[in-house]
């Protein structure tokens, strides 16, 4: 799988992903390289965990972005995950695909705002960080259970580093990464990171 994490407030959002893909069927690490998430134009971002070539089709079928309005990127990709049957983990060559996304950015207001979404649950997440709120959320595999020690972790070194600017929060991101990495061999330790302000 991956460690995607976000961690966006008011004036920033920060975006992390490690850089292992491996080969679902085998458990071969393919490559340490590949950065996970798409930028654009430093105003927004499409982040990206599960099977990688069914994540590719996903993201081949997304037209080139001419707004950023993103309850329309959200309808945009259910209709996609309905298209491929993502939802009931549509059996191709007798694997199972997952497909999890977080995207967002500044949208056409102007305002960091984020969503997540995953073919595994079905569940969607939104978030529009607030005046000192701050929104944390992240995609990675269930070898690390169902995600409470990665919130507690992240939780933790917030609270302790801080996250009055992208340096702490991106601080605590790769903090998390290192910690997920030691526990889940799917993930790697090495980072990509983008910063919209």
């Amino acid at each position: 799988m991956s460690l995607i994490t976000v961690i966006a407030k008011e004036k920033y959002c920060c975006v992390m992903s490690d850089g292992r893909v491996v080969d679902q069927e085998t458990g071969e690490v393919k490559k340490e390289d590949l950065q996970k998430f798409i930028n654009y134009d430093n105003r927004a971002f499409i982040a990206y965990a599960g099977g990688k070539e069914m994540c590719d089709i996903i993201l081949n079928d997304i037209a080139e972005v001419k707004t950023y309005d993103f309850d329309l990127w959200l309808k945009a990709f259910q209709q996609l995950f309905d298209r491929y049957q993502l939802k009931d983990l549509y059996l191709i060559d007798q694997m199972r695909y997952k497909v999890s996304l977080l995207f967002g950015g500044r949208n056409e207001k102007g305002e960091i705002e984020i969503y997540s979404i995953s073919s595994i649950t079905g569940a969607v997440e939104h978030y529009l960080p607030q005046n000192d709120q701050v929104a944390v959320t992240f995609l990675c595999s269930e070898n690390v259970g169902d995600g409470s020690k990665v919130m507690d972790f992240l939780g933790e070194k917030l609270t302790n580093g801080g996250h009055q600017t992208p340096s702490q929060a991106l601080s605590t991101m790769k903090l998390t990464n290192t910690f997920v990495s030691d526990v889940d061999w799917s993930v790697g330790k090495k980072t990509f990171r983008m910063v919209i302000k």
